[in-house]
């Protein structure tokens, strides 16, 4: 960072020319040395009497304050290039030449990044709009000149999908707004989704009170049913009569005697099922006891008949 006058501006760099030209511009204006830089005040020519000597050095000398503040607003990587201008208009061409070429290549670059340039969802739509008109203002410089419809329908499809209906709404127009109509209105609608999505600090503070009121009700509701409950069972405690045996004192659900008739079904039906199975068991030794004898009468049978 450079301070001019108080005035902090970024060094130049590869990558931000644009920005730092009109800022080192404003600070020469400022100083009363732009017209140095821009050569719309030549250096007098040396006629050999005082004044004339007394007006060139003059010259000279804002001339080097103008070179000095450009210099000093340099990155130091950068400086390689300009170490050999003598002047600060010769410096400024220099630059100019270097950082803001207007031949082919250069407008190819600019109009191909301006053609496919896209936003991303997580991209700020305000960045992504002053860098879409920066291209054009560069564009512009150049002595190319785009039509104000094909700007509108660049920018309208270099915004992201999640756009489409917003897009729809534009296209579905009897007339394409203007650019600078155009990006008003990207702005406003990217401020109204960013609103949606982040609740207000006194929204969210509303909605913790809420949640933290139904918590208490909950709570003193729970305490309560829970001392009514124990209210209730301390005065029937004595009361409550069993709907199995007719014994008051306890619910069926614990009654002695159920549990009692109930051990007593369970080992009956085990009674049953081992004197079934000694049954079967029986039945089935008795009919293996025929079918070998059976089988006896047979093979003696056979035994009679052979030769």
């Amino acid at each position: 960072m450079i301070m001019a006058s108080n005035i902090a501006i970024e060094k130049l760099s590869k990558d931000n020319y644009d920005s730092w030209k009109l800022q080192i511009e404003a600070i020469l204006v400022k100083n009363d040395h732009w017209n140095f830089v821009t050569g719309a005040e030549p250096k007098p020519e040396v006629t050999g009497d005082a004044d004339n000597a007394t007006a060139v050095a003059k010259w000279i000398s804002d001339d080097q304050k103008a070179k000095a503040d450009i210099i000093l607003s340099i990155h130091p990587s950068e400086l390689s290039q300009i170490k050999n201008c003598k002047t600060s208009h010769e410096l400024w061409t220099k630059l100019q030449n270097i950082y803001e070429s207007k031949g082919p290549a250069r407008k190819a670059t600019l109009l191909k990044q301006l053609l496919f340039t896209k936003m991303t969802d997580s991209k700020n739509m305000n960045e992504h709009i002053n860098e879409f008109f920066m291209l054009v203002d560069k564009l512009k410089e150049m002595e190319i000149e785009i039509a104000n419809d094909l700007l509108t329908i660049l920018l309208l499809y270099s915004i992201p999908e999640s756009y489409e209906n917003f897009r729809i709404a534009i296209e579905s127009r009897d007339e394409l707004p203007s650019p600078e109509t155009l990006k008003i209105k990207l702005i406003e609608e990217a401020n109204a989704r960013k609103n949606k999505e982040i609740p207000t600090l006194h929204d969210s503070q509303r909605a913790l009170y809420t949640e933290k009121k139904k918590y208490e009700r909950y709570k003193q509701t729970e305490s309560r049913q829970h001392d009514a409950d124990g209210k209730r069972n301390n005065n029937h405690k004595f009361k409550l009569k069993c709907n199995y045996c007719g014994i008051f004192g306890h619910k069926a659900s614990i009654c002695r005697k159920k549990q009692e008739n109930k051990n007593l079904m369970l080992n009956n039906n085990k009674s049953f099922k081992n004197n079934s199975a000694m049954i079967a068991e029986t039945n089935e030794t008795k009919q293996k006891v025929i079918f070998d004898t059976v089988l006896s009468c047979v093979d003696s049978q056979r035994n009679i008949f052979l030769p």
